[in-house]
């Protein structure tokens, strides 16, 4: 009972929903819904039982939800805490016109005039912040963001039903673990076995080992180059699964693969990114999908544990900023002796504030990149606005939530 589009049984509400709602037995139990049902319908359930706003405060999991109210001839789209799910817009007033798309490809071949920005400051930029896209008239919902249509008078508002909060957030060793195996088990919930994508890190191997306390023996999955190359992480994940006594299966990446996808993976990912581990992680979910529709993996760790070099950059940065500016104006004159990342940390350090962190994260090249260049963006000089505030008490705990934005 999961096909979509599905009408509630009033005919109030339709729905298109993309993603899984983790709780969504637990909320079937709360507020009495129909049993056995899919996260689809107890989502139609709960909003004509509760309306469309209490509802989406009520979910956990990964999401782009798109209702239309019949009564109130209102659209509502709405994205996940996290922005797991990707949902786009396009909307014009005057033409009395909107589209909603999972892809950017899905609104039409673009011409080189659709374009915001050109291809050098693509290049300067390497992300598109807040709601912007790099087409100037297609946007993004916003992770834990509602955007709301009126169809009667063609205006759009929008607001958050979560932001992350800003500050220091203590909790105890035993809450952190308790969510953390309470999180790993509702993920666990599906109707096809789950695997898990292992790597040599701590992240992905503490995942493993919950999901063995669980009481599930899962496959693991892990992607490489050759094993002689520094990057493979292949021996650690072996090592992990000897040592949690599971089956790996490997499966290797060479040069000649990722050249031959190369335009493939580009169209997939669709925009800027700061980073090449998507070219592997293509090749891993293609195997993967051979056998396991549904895996988990140790995805955002490093962002909630600050375990980054970016992030330790930045502490050192605070606490020994002016010995670390005058020791990198030094260095720089060594330029051409130093390795790559290396003299993009010396470029970095002598930016200032929420610059210097962007240009270290590689969000942007710091090179010919100055604080103009940052605030002519006018997403960029809206989180720098925040930044600058003074309101935030813990550097690093704000640096995960400029991560989000």
């Amino acid at each position: 009972n999961g096909e979509q589009p599905m009408i509630s049984k009033s005919g109030r509400f339709e729905i298109l929903f993309n993603g899984e709602i983790y709780n969504h037995q637990e909320l079937s139990q709360k507020y009495d819904l129909h049993k056995n049902a899919s996260d689809t319908r107890a989502l139609l359930e709960l909003i004509e039982l509760l309306g469309v706003n209490n509802t989406i405060s009520e979910l956990n999991g990964m999401f782009a939800l798109l209702i239309v109210d019949n009564f109130t001839a209102t659209v509502f789209a709405a994205r996940d805490r996290f922005g797991v799910k990707p949902l786009y817009y396009r909307y014009d007033a005057a033409e009395r016109a909107v589209e909603f798309s999972s892809e950017l490809k899905t609104f039409r071949t673009p011409s080189p005039s659709d374009f915001k920005i050109g291809v050098k400051a693509i290049h300067k930029l390497r992300c598109f912040p807040g709601n912007q896209t790099q087409f100037a008239d297609v946007n993004k919902v916003e992770p834990g963001q509602v955007i709301k249509l009126d169809l009667r008078s063609w205006t759009m508002r929008s607001e958050y039903f979560y932001k992350p909060k800003m500050g220091v957030v203590k909790t105890s060793e035993s809450k952190r673990r308790n969510a953390l195996y309470s999180a790993v088990e509702r993920q666990l919930i599906a109707d096809v076995p789950v695997g898990i994508l292992l790597s040599g890190g701590i992240d992905s191997a503490l995942l493993a080992k919950i999901v063995m306390d669980l009481g599930v023996e899962p496959q693991c999955f892990c992607v490489g180059y050759d094993p002689k190359h520094s990057a493979s992480e292949l021996g650690l994940a072996q090592e992990t699964a000897d040592h949690l006594n599971l089956e790996l299966t490997q499966i290797t990446v060479t040069e000649e693969q990722i050249f031959d996808k190369f335009i493939d993976v580009l169209r997939i990912v669709e925009g800027p990114t700061a980073t090449t581990s998507v070219f592997p992680m293509y090749f891993l979910a293609e195997g993967v999908s051979k056998t396991h529709k549904v895996v988990l993996s140790g995805q955002g760790v490093d962002e909630m544990d600050l375990g980054y070099n970016r992030y330790r950059l930045d502490q050192l940065y605070l606490r020994y900023g002016n010995k670390l500016s005058s020791f990198a104006e030094i260095l720089v004159k060594l330029d051409g002796l130093l390795p790559a990342r290396a003299r993009q940390a010396l470029d970095s350090i002598r930016q200032k504030d929420l610059l210097r962190y962007y240009s270290w994260s590689r969000a942007i090249s710091s090179v010919n990149f100055s604080e103009n260049d940052l605030l002519e963006n006018s997403e960029f000089e809206r989180i720098y606005a925040e930044f600058a505030s003074g309101a935030w008490t813990d550097q690093g705990n704000n640096l995960g939530y400029l991560d989000m934005r």
